[in-house]
């Protein structure tokens, strides 16, 4: 009997898609030392009413991270920033320019809402008696948590500085790690509509009390230019740290790569799985960290590599079969006609308010479950199931998952008793 070499091409099943990204290009942060500044002039020395909206998608969400400041904690100069700490959004304002007593200002979100490895549009909109916060266009809960409010911003005559924090030592830090486009400064409090209508779209440039707009898809070396009719090349950005490094925001970062269909391979044959050497760091489901994985025994293998914090990963069940047992015709074919009624969203929500609080499939027939997985970000086992399709959200021990993306992986038999896996990812909202 001849050694044969199978491979499954498993169809591609409709999910629920809820990612969003701003059009064009976004410039690139690295984390640790880019940053770019626009000269002090007095169309950025925002106060009593403004608004300021940016499109960001961070690697990184722990810690402090700066979106822009105008700002030095030394001779008065504390006028504002904008960041989240921890997920949380964040807006820091100051009326006489100190860093510290009653005239520094903050007010946060109630709940961490900055995710990493994801396109987000992220809004402030400050008036003299209030603050509001908006994520991906929708006004959010926040609280005052030190502070009162103030008409008035000081004046600081510190450049605008995108990424970055100049502390009282005159050092930087609190870098934003990730991507950014849309940057756009208002002398005005736009309304929730304004902010929810447009934030999906470019600008002209001549709106109303536009002062800033970078969209970056005007880059003239160490120039970022500025596209407010208005203020034109005033408010033009330099780049510190050498040439701009912008990409399209369609692409993932770090690029993604593929590990193939799932695979049946004869017991005799040698195999490895290989992630390309374009990372700076490696993770499989078992703790391994080298980029080659052989491979030995059947299973579910994930593989994740990073990049500046953030990561892209890849899932491939391989099964090893006796092809000596194995004849030469297939019947009935591996792919059955039931696989095209196996629907399962990407996005649950396990918030208990009664509304996509299970993740479960829209439509699972002709199949008998053998095994439910997830895993985490980690490749880490956090759940399985042999008797249902169905998660709260919860880890083995009871515990809630926090925030983020998870991989699933189903084993089940058809009606005509082939055994196949299906695989993918989900987002996960509390």
């Amino acid at each position: 009997m001849r050694k044969r070499f199978y491979i499954i091409i498993l169809l591609v099943f409709p999910i629920l898609v809820f990612a969003q990204q701003p059009p064009g290009n976004g410039m690139k942060f690295d984390g640790s030392t880019d940053y770019y500044t626009v000269p002090d002039n007095s169309s950025i020395d925002l106060n009593g009413s403004l608004t300021i909206e940016a499109w960001i998608n961070p690697c990184d969400t722990i810690g402090h991270k700066m979106i822009l400041t105008k700002l030095w904690c030394n001779g008065g100069q504390f006028s504002y920033y904008f960041s989240f700490n921890n997920g949380q959004l964040t807006w820091a304002y100051n009326a006489n320019g100190s860093c510290g007593g009653p005239a520094t200002n903050s007010y946060r979100s109630n709940a961490p809402i900055v995710k990493n490895n994801s396109w987000q549009h992220v809004a402030v909109v400050h008036t003299p008696t209030s603050v509001t916060l908006y994520h991906n266009g929708i006004q959010i809960a926040g609280s005052l948590v030190s502070g009162i409010y103030t008409g008035l911003l000081a004046n600081s005559n510190q450049p605008l500085r995108v990424g970055t924090y100049r502390s009282l030592g005159g050092s930087y830090g609190f870098f934003f790690n990730g991507r950014m486009d849309e940057i756009r400064l208002w002398n005005t409090a736009l309304t929730s509509s304004q902010i929810s209508s447009r934030y999906t779209s470019q600008l002209i440039g001549n709106e109303p009390n536009l002062q800033l707009y970078h969209n970056f898809e005007s880059i003239s070396g160490f120039t970022i230019n500025n596209s407010a009719l208005s203020t034109g090349a005033t408010n033009n950005g330099t780049n510190i740290r050498g040439l701009v490094s912008t990409r399209v925001n369609s692409i993932d970062y770090p690029n993604p790569f593929s590990f193939g269909n799932d695979t049946i391979l004869c017991d005799s044959v040698s195999f490895s799985l290989t992630i390309p050497l374009l990372y700076s760091g490696y993770l499989w489901s078992d703790g391994t960290t080298n980029n080659i994985k052989p491979i030995v025994n059947s299973g579910t293998y994930i593989g994740s590599a990073f990049r500046d914090f953030c990561f892209t990963s890849d899932t491939i069940s391989i099964l090893y079969v006796n092809c000596d047992s194995v004849i030469d015709t297939i019947s009935p074919p591996l792919v059955d006609s039931c696989f095209e009624r196996f629907i399962i969203p990407n996005v649950f929500t396990p918030n208990n308010d009664g509304i996509n609080d299970l993740f479960k499939p829209i439509t699972y027939e002709c199949f008998s479950l053998l095994e439910f997985k997830i895993y985490n970000r980690w490749g880490q086992l956090i759940y399985n199931s042999t008797n249902k399709i169905e998660w709260d959200g919860r880890t083995q021990n009871g515990e809630m998952v926090s925030e983020g993306t998870y991989f699933w992986i189903i084993q089940h038999r058809n009606n005509a008793g082939i055994e196949s896996f299906e695989k993918g990812f989900l987002s996960v909202f509390n």
